[in-house]
């Protein structure tokens, strides 16, 4: 993503207000004569709407009533960028504003078809709605908007999004790979884009990447809008030190802890995900069911504790927690955790079974992995069937597995 630079606003809104009154015209179905009819000549509304002469306010309010669009209205909904304001209100967790925008938006005669489905497909991701979120990407693609540069960016940060959101980790860094290279003016989204990234860099493994562009997040990123995503990308820092010095990661999440607002059920959540990591990290399994067992569950809180439960043999925590996972209100996006859950209470109830342990481990999350992957995850499912192919000396079997982890781990 290059850096931001000047943008003339005065030909940007005049842009605007052109592509405006042509989409609006022609989502109504009316004329270059039906609009133009008393005010204007045909050829001059056409090149108001190609932006080929000067708008002026008298002629476009009697354009724009001639489309039922209040034209002082209009200038006043376009002050903000729609796209932008919702984004804000969101990084600011200001709930009530944000729907309220919503609500007027969908409301308003002021939008265009597009910028009103995308504003939806925004809402539909934050909320977790994905099928609903499907439906709009579908009719997005469908309808062949003429999308405005802005549009285009939002857009291709959603599609992102979604599949981040939605666990299909291979699909959001493919995609995140050719949006860091598109040339992002406003400062908010260029951000909102550059962490997106960082958060599938930190997924996948790449580690090297994400430091580097870590420390560039917290010296540049405007801290109004994000501090609540450098409390989190600092437990992940943490996580990291603790690779190399995990006496002393332990002492930062200790110290860290006094400074949070812990009443915040995300920071929370995100404290309790990236202690669980540390753990697991050291394969102190049972600290996991100690720390996490009994608290609030996440899909991926419920991830580190079903690995756990696999690694460690009864303890008085283990069928309470065994429990607790299989009770877990799963969604069809979260199925590889689900299975994993399974998987879990199959070697609780069936631990001598080896050959059905590991087909319900290849079949069910192993390939999964595919368009789910996530660094973690797939290290903890290597382990367990490097053990399976030890204990059935399958070592060629072994060999594969091992050599395609260290391909992955090397890219």
């Amino acid at each position: 993503m290059n850096k931001k630079y000047h943008i003339d606003l005065n030909e940007n809104y005049q842009k605007e207000l052109a592509r405006i009154l042509k989409a609006k015209r022609l989502e109504q179905g009316k004329s270059l004569e039906e609009v133009s009819k008393g005010i204007c000549s045909t050829s001059y509304l056409s090149r108001l709407e190609n932006n080929q002469v000067k708008l002026q306010d008298p002629y476009l309010k009697m354009l724009f009533e001639k489309l039922s669009i209040n034209y002082d209205d209009l200038k006043q909904a376009r002050k903000k960028n729609l796209f932008l304001d919702i984004i804000k209100k969101q990084l600011l967790q200001q709930t009530m504003a944000y729907q309220e925008t919503i609500n007027k938006m969908i409301e308003s005669n002021n939008y265009l078809d597009v910028e009103q489905e995308l504003v939806l497909l925004y809402d539909n991701i934050i909320k977790g709605n994905f099928e609903e979120a499907t439906l709009v990407m579908e009719k997005l693609d469908s309808n062949h908007y003429q999308f405005s540069q802005m549009e285009k960016l939002f857009y291709m940060y959603l599609v992102t999004l979604y599949y981040y959101s939605a666990n299909q980790i291979i699909m959001a860094y493919r995609q995140v790979k050719v949006l860091i290279n598109e040339r992002i003016d406003e400062e908010v989204l260029y951000w909102v884009v550059f962490e997106l990234s960082m958060c599938i860099h930190f997924l996948i493994g790449k580690f090297n990447t994400y430091i580097k562009d870590y420390m560039r997040f917290i010296k540049d990123a405007p801290v109004v809008y994000f501090s609540n995503h450098m409390i989190r990308h600092r437990f992940k820092s943490i996580y990291l030190d603790s690779l190399d010095d995990v006496t002393k990661a332990y002492n930062q999440m200790k110290n860290y802890y006094s400074e949070l607002n812990m009443n915040d059920d995300k920071i929370k959540e995100s404290y309790d995900y990236y202690l669980g990591l540390i753990y697991l990290g050291q394969n102190k399994y049972e600290e996991i069911l100690k720390t996490l067992g009994e608290g609030n569950l996440s899909p991926r809180i419920v991830k580190l504790l079903a690995i756990a439960i696999i690694n460690v043999e009864n303890n008085g925590l283990y069928y309470y927690i065994l429990k607790r996972l299989n009770n877990f209100n799963f969604s069809k996006y979260d199925e590889i955790i689900k299975n994993l859950c399974e998987y879990a209470t199959i070697k609780v109830n069936s631990g001598n079974n080896i050959i059905k342990l590991q087909n319900f481990l290849k079949n069910k999350i192993y390939k999964m992995l595919k368009y789910s992957f996530e660094y973690t995850l797939y290290e903890a499912i290597i382990k367990e069937m490097l053990l399976f192919n030890i204990k059935c000396s399958k070592y060629k079997e072994g060999c594969f597995l091992m050599l395609n982890y260290l391909n992955k781990v090397d890219k």
